[in-house]
């Protein structure tokens, strides 16, 4: 690929990661999800509760989301971080709707609020100067015209957060973006401002607005 210009049409559909799910995989995913927005991070046994789920059903849904990356259990087994969003001090930082939380991804920063319509702050920096970056969403809306770019790796892998996560950082401006990316061997993907970012972020987590949270 050569170097990169800005938003491509042929940006990478990050929702594929979410299409397609078992049942008992959303409505965990839908539950802890809720509870991480406030600051809670639920137990397996919390979730059976709160899902209607059996354990067994609990537990093989967690180990399902574990091996796709799409889950981070503290060492007491309790949910921290899914669906992008994170109790875990990360680079990406976001006061959600007043709720200070953390994101794998600047992605999932970007794209969380725009998906829920909700208010944030989104602190990150710069991953080739590493400048502290600062965006305020409002209504779910990221700020038109700024120079800020992200980078969208590939999402066909085998773990998001292992393999996705690391790459799908902000940028200064697509100057950075480019000199970042020669640095590190060209790697497969496309350029995005803010307004591409939130709107996979309505595809990836549209199925997590409030009037969708209840199972």
């Amino acid at each position: 690929m050569g170097c990169c210009g800005d938003v491509s049409d042929e940006d990478t559909d990050t929702s594929v990661v979410f299409r397609d799910l078992p049942d008992d995989v959303l409505a965990v995913r839908r539950v802890a999800f809720s509870a991480l927005r406030h600051g809670e991070r639920l137990r397996p046994e919390q979730l059976s509760l709160r899902t209607g789920l059996d354990g067994d059903a609990v537990n093989a849904a967690l180990r399902w989301l574990h091996d796709a990356g799409l889950v981070e259990r503290d060492d007491e087994g309790c949910v921290i971080g899914i669906a992008g969003l994170t109790l875990a001090s990360t680079t990406h930082r976001l006061v959600l709707d007043g709720q200070s939380l953390h994101t794998w991804c600047a992605i999932d920063a970007v794209g969380i609020p725009a998906a829920l319509s909700l208010d944030a702050q989104l602190t990150t920096s710069c991953a080739h100067c590493g400048a502290m970056l600062s965006v305020h969403i409002d209504h779910g809306e990221p700020p038109a015209g700024s120079p800020l770019r992200g980078w969208i790796p590939p999402t066909t892998c085998n773990n998001v957060r292992a393999d996705v996560c690391p790459l799908a950082n902000l940028f200064c401006s697509l100057e950075h973006l480019e000199k970042w990316r020669a640095e590190a061997g060209n790697p497969q993907g496309h350029v995005a401002n803010l307004a591409r970012f939130a709107e996979l972020g309505r595809q990836a987590w549209g199925d997590l607005t409030e009037e969708n949270e209840h199972v």
